[in-house]
């Protein structure tokens, strides 16, 4: 058994053919000259706040009972461990056949009554209650303070996801406007872009009707150019053939008179 807070160290003596030894030593205050009974009232009365005292008292009663009623070797050793722990040894054997029991000699000390040692241990018992509901009020103020600081923690984690919500709304709002704004722009200057390439459209319209008009023209001009031409190549040709025919009739009568002139020439 481990007594793992208690700063003293107690040693106990083994048996003496099953007896119990004659005196002890507390394991809390170090003081000396304990019987188990009085070890146990000591303990009662001065050490029972103690986070090891409940552990040491079973094993006093324990011994107090068992002594005379199982006759058993018994030997309790304690030693200290380790700083701020005690451990226990007990060791519990069939006593050896044939072994008269010695009386315990009597230890000088106070009679203490049953009646007394009821109402210690019934006072011990009241201690260890309070101690116990002072233990639960101390465990329950940490617990209240473990559900504030968790209710905090909530706390600052909701506001914390709330924050960064409303940050990326704010983001996503701004954003949105941002792009509505750059399609608004976009939409604005393809309307500039269409209306300069309908203004454009027209203008080339314009400039192909103007320069079907010019060719149009041009196409008249030399028609009409073309017809006169012909009109004065028709009647250059009809005064070639009416100088020709002039020429011919000259010719006519020039081969008449001389035809005439031969004759009368021969008969001269």
């Amino acid at each position: 058994m481990s007594l793992p807070r208690s700063e003293s160290q107690c040693i106990g003596c083994p048996l003496v053919d099953g007896d119990a030894p004659q005196s002890y030593k507390c394991a809390f205050c170090d003081k000396l000259g304990f019987t188990s009974m009085e070890l146990q009232l000591h303990v009662l009365d001065e050490h029972i706040e103690q986070p090891d005292a409940a552990d040491l008292l079973d094993i006093l009663d324990q011994m107090n009972r068992g002594t005379e009623e199982y006759k058993k070797s018994t030997e309790i050793r304690c030693q200290e461990k380790s700083r701020g722990g005690l451990s226990y040894e007990v060791i519990l054997a069939e006593p050896a056949p044939n072994v008269a029991v010695p009386k315990r000699p009597v230890t000088p000390g106070k009679n203490v009554s049953v009646e007394e040692i009821e109402q210690k241990l019934k006072a011990a018992e009241e201690r260890r209650i309070s101690l116990e509901a002072r233990k639960m009020a101390e465990i329950s103020i940490k617990l209240a303070k473990v559900e504030e600081a968790t209710r905090k923690k909530d706390e600052i984690t909701n506001e914390f996801i709330t924050q960064t919500k409303e940050q990326l709304e704010t983001k996503m709002e701004h954003h949105v406007e941002k792009r509505d704004a750059i399609i608004s722009d976009m939409k604005e200057k393809l309307k500039i872009h269409a209306q300069e390439i309908e203004k454009t459209r027209e203008t080339l319209e314009q400039q192909k009707a103007n320069e079907q008009k010019a060719i149009e023209e041009k196409l008249k001009t030399a028609q009409a150019l073309r017809d006169e031409n012909i009109k004065k190549m028709l009647d250059r040709l009809k005064e070639h053939e009416r100088r020709a025919e002039v020429v011919r009739q000259n010719k006519a009568q020039t081969q008449d008179i001389d035809g005439q002139q031969s004759p009368i020439a021969s008969s001269g």
